[in-house]
Order: C-alpha cells, then structure tokens, then sequence
C-alpha cells in the first residue's frame, strides 16, 4: 500500500474519530471562515455541519444571537460582542474560555492559534461538571441559610442576628445615620407552654415572629435570640420612628390572637427601645440599654413599650 493511500487511510479513520467525539473541534481559517468542524461545534452555533462549513464565525455567531439557540450569546448588541471577540481572538497563541448553549449544555473552549492566522478550535464539553458545581454550591447556600436562621421560625438566629448588626452599626456610625434596636419578650410565654403544651408554644413562636417581620421593612435586622425573646435592629430609624414600629407591633400582635387546640388565645409582648448615641459605641451597650427599658416595660405591667 502506497504511503498516500496509508495517509489517506489514517485521515479518514482521524475524521471519523472526530465525528463521533462529544466534544467540538473545528478549523476557522485566517478569514475565519470554518473550513471544517465535526457535528458537536457545528451544533454550538445550532446548525448541521455540511452548512457551518464554509460560514464565517460572524455569520455563525449572528446566527446564534438572532434565533437564541446555539451558542448563548448574553449582549445588547451582537456588534458590539463580535467587536469584542474579533478583538480576542488570536491575541494570543492559546486562550481557553468557557460557553455555554441555550440548550443547557457547557463547553471549554480552547483556541490554539498556528503560524498562518488559522484557528483550530477545540471545545470539551463540561456540562455535567457544571451541574455538580451547581448542585454543589446550591447545597452550599442551604447550609449557610441554615447556619444563619432560627429553624422555628425562619428569622435570623442570635449569632447572625449579632454579627449582621454589627456590621450595620458600623455603617451607621461611619455614614452618621440614626439607628435604632427594639428587644421583644413575649409576655407570661411560659404559661403558654405549660397550658398547652411545647408544640402549641411552637406555633405562638412562629405566629409572632410572622407577625413581626410583615411590620418591620425589608431592610431591617430581625432575630430570635432565644425562647421567647426577639430582637430588631432598625437602620435609619429615631427613637420617635422606631416607637411607632413598636407600639404598632404591639397592638396587632395583642389584637391578633392566635387558634391553639381549637382555643383563642391572645398573647401579649414587651419592647424596649434603645436609639444609637456616642455613649452606646457598642452593639453590646446598645443592648443593654433596650434590655433596661424592655425590664421597665416588663415591672410597669407589660404589654406596652418603653425607652427614650
């Protein structure tokens, strides 16, 4: 057999290797225009191959971006993106990126630029890498939401309640804005518990912290920090705003009343408030100073607010 028909043999056998990988490869010329790709980078840009072939990358990528499928192309303006492309490739000899497909699939790309300004394209498909990452990091996000909330009530627990408040008193203090903390205590809880029960005082727990977090707003810092007890750090809030918050949270919560084992019952609340000054330059003197008026509140007969 002549050395022409065994090179012939061998790129046949080469082209056909390549037809059948999962993977994309492809040869784009010094004009950039795709003089050969196999059924997987032809696919990257939703066409067949006997028609990729001899298509510029523009045309390809244009086609790509005008009908949404193929290659996802996340732009205003395909010029735009083709500018930005034209401008990358062939900087430099190899450069790897990764793309992904309107039809959910993921590809390293890799693009080895030879000596004549022709592209060999090479494109391994990383799709079911991608998917454990995003499983991985989506498992990641539910331990972290675990890990910063009451698993009762949903709120924010005592430790992130307190770092997050941290964090937000310092911006306070370096913006000079006013801020403001309310403690709560649910009043005579314990009989609750001892009346009807530790899953009847389950449901009061969640009931009032429902009831809460609908009147505070969306960027106030909201917590249980343990039994019965519940706190708010309220940004941008005076004491006289952050009173009104208070005493409205009181009065619904005492005219709201809760079905427990078919029974009616109301439950009432405390709340101390401490406003932000240069004598309180910690969270901890901060609350202390909502725990005094909470007890306050608490020795004058309860369910009403107290602070200044």
């Amino acid at each position: 057999m002549k050395n022409t028909e065994i090179g012939a043999k061998v790129q046949k056998q080469l082209l056909n290797s390549l037809s059948l990988t999962r993977d994309g490869i492809g040869i784009f010329d010094a004009d950039d225009i795709l003089v050969y790709t196999n059924s997987v980078l032809a696919s990257m840009f939703n066409q067949p191959v006997a028609l990729a072939t001899g298509m510029s990358f523009d045309i390809l990528a244009r086609h790509s971006y005008l009908t949404q499928t193929g290659l996802k192309i996340e732009s205003s303006s395909i010029e735009v993106w083709l500018k930005s492309a034209h401008q990358l490739r062939r900087s430099e000899k190899f450069r790897s990126f990764e793309v992904d497909c309107y039809d959910n699939r993921w590809f390293l790309v890799t693009e080895h630029t030879a000596d004549d300004d022709s592209i060999l394209m090479f494109c391994s498909d990383i799709t079911e890498q991608k998917k454990s990452t995003q499983k991985l990091n989506q498992l990641n996000q539910q331990l972290q939401l675990l890990a910063n909330v009451d698993s009762l009530t949903g709120v924010y627990n005592r430790r992130y309640f307190l770092e997050r408040s941290k964090i937000e008193l310092a911006r306070c203090i370096r913006e000079k804005k006013p801020l403001s903390l309310l403690m709560i205590d649910l009043d005579h809880f314990k009989l609750v518990n001892d009346n009807y029960g530790h899953e009847a005082g389950d449901n009061v727990l969640i009931h009032v912290s429902n009831l809460i977090r609908d009147l505070l707003r969306t960027y106030d810092i909201f917590g249980r920090l343990g039994g019965e007890e519940f706190a708010a750090l309220l940004p941008g809030s005076t004491y006289s705003n952050s009173r009104g918050i208070a005493e409205r949270i009181v009065s619904e919560l005492g005219e709201s009343g809760i079905m427990v084992n078919s029974e009616k019952i109301q439950i009432t609340t405390s709340i101390g408030i401490a406003e932000y000054h240069n004598t309180l330059g910690t969270l901890e003197k901060l609350i202390a100073e909502a725990d005094r008026h909470l007890y306050e509140a608490k020795k004058e007969g309860r369910n009403q607010v107290k602070g200044c």
